[in-house]
């Protein structure tokens, strides 16, 4: 479903690649954790799916199409992306924004029907948020705009979703209540591709999860990238997994006998 080969990004002529020589493939259905610390190139491969960056070098497809090759209209059919700022947006009522989803399937100049009405509204039943449907974007919590974003998404009736860190800045609630979606996503036969600073995220999601570094990237099953040795390695810290109260954990720590641990 997303093929990368030999992907190679930099911002400008002169300076170093920020992704270098990126390659793996992702099918149809299948969840793509992307892990790394900051400035690691998360969000430039992000921006590079997305086609925000299109100097890059190299091969990447999305089925089976060069996604520089697709027209802005054809693009958004195929892949639907959680934007992480509702700023455009703010005065709309959630009806209004769900109905921009349908965008890439009505004619120009055209209006929504009432069927897309009717579609938003089931949309947001789906997620048991129906009561939203009539709020205005800045009225909703955090989680909630979350649910909402990718509700918008799935009108668009993507193949693939594209969800950049969608649990930044909530709780542990609507943290476990986003991840439940996005699994579901993959169950429902989406290629979900989302970013996170949480290793945890990715255990509980499964699949492939590729993990970045300054200028190196490894890829493959998930319950195998997520070792001592490869996390150690990436994230410059001591990495354990532990056996706590029946709970199988990574434990991360500074090196320090009497620093801080995090448990994921």
């Amino acid at each position: 479903m997303i093929e990368v080969s030999g992907l190679s990004v930099t911002y400008g002529r002169g300076m170093p690649d920020v992704i270098n020589n990126m390659s793996f493939d992702l099918d149809r259905g299948c969840v793509l954790n992307i892990l790394g610390q900051n400035a690691a190139g998360k969000t430039t491969l992000i921006r590079t799916l997305t086609r925000e960056l299109r100097g890059y070098r190299g091969s990447v497809r999305i089925a089976g199409r060069e996604i520089t090759d697709y027209s802005i209209r054809d693009y958004a059919r195929v892949v639907g992306v959680v934007s992480t700022s509702f700023s455009t947006y703010q005065n709309l009522l959630v009806a209004d924004y769900l109905m921009t989803g349908f965008v890439s399937q009505m004619a120009p100049l055209s209006k929504p029907s009432d069927e897309y009405a009717q579609k938003a509204f089931d949309i947001l039943e789906r997620f048991s948020k129906q009561d939203l449907f009539n709020k205005q974007i800045d009225q909703l919590s955090s989680g909630e705009r979350q649910i909402v974003m990718i509700a918008r998404v799935l009108l668009q009736d993507p193949d693939v979703v594209i969800v950049d860190e969608p649990t930044a800045n909530l709780d542990v609630r609507n943290q476990i209540a986003v991840l439940n979606e996005i699994r579901r996503l993959s169950s429902e036969g989406y290629t979900v591709v989302v970013t996170s600073h949480n290793p945890g995220h990715a255990r509980v999601m499964g699949g492939k999860t590729l993990i970045m570094g300054a200028g190196m990237y490894t890829f493959g099953d998930t319950n195998q990238i997520l070792c001592e040795e490869t996390l150690s390695g990436y994230y410059g810290l001591d990495v354990a997994m532990r056996s706590i109260d029946s709970f199988e954990c990574m434990v991360f720590r500074d090196g320090a006998r009497d620093g801080v641990e995090l448990v994921f």
